[in-house]
């Protein structure tokens, strides 16, 4: 029987070699050793939710919990997008990602909501070719735009 998420194998060692130079200087914070980050390869990586941070010379084990999601298959028809709150993959396509999972559904959300109302987007954000990039005069709306939909004020 197969088995999710498919495995290879129940251990995994990973060797992390670095060049032994002062890194401090490319850092906003004074440190040392690797930040690890575990992603879903179908999503954008969001880098503060999910790093691990390994100091040099040491041993680290780690447990990964992963989620899968399933839905009956006539949820679908029985209920609205608007009640149930959530897209099928089949239902919504995203302009700037192959799959349809959430997380990408909000970088891509708030990646328009910040082009609406700041006329640019911030450098890492999914965007075209000719796209404003946000300079530092217009940090306050974007900001304001990440607040708004942290918030629940845009949908």
């Amino acid at each position: 029987a197969q088995s999710y998420p498919y495995r290879g194998g129940s251990i995994i060692d990973i060797l992390l070699a670095g060049y032994n130079y002062p890194i401090d200087n490319f850092t906003r914070n004074p440190s040392q050793g690797f930040l690890v980050l575990l992603n879903n390869p179908a999503e954008v990586p969001q880098f503060m939710d999910n790093f691990i941070a390994i100091r040099p010379n040491s041993d680290v084990i780690v447990s990964i919990k992963p989620q899968k999601m399933d839905a009956s298959s006539n949820l679908q028809t029985k209920y609205s997008p608007e009640k149930r709150r959530c897209y099928f993959p089949s239902e919504r396509q995203l302009a700037y990602f192959t799959s349809y999972v959430q997380r990408n559904c909000k970088v891509e959300c708030l990646t328009n909501y910040t082009l609406e109302e700041c006329g640019c987007v911030r450098y890492y954000m999914p965007h075209t070719p000719g796209t404003k990039i946000c300079d530092l005069s217009r940090q306050g709306c974007v900001i304001a735009a990440a607040e708004a939909l942290t918030l629940g004020l845009i949908t």
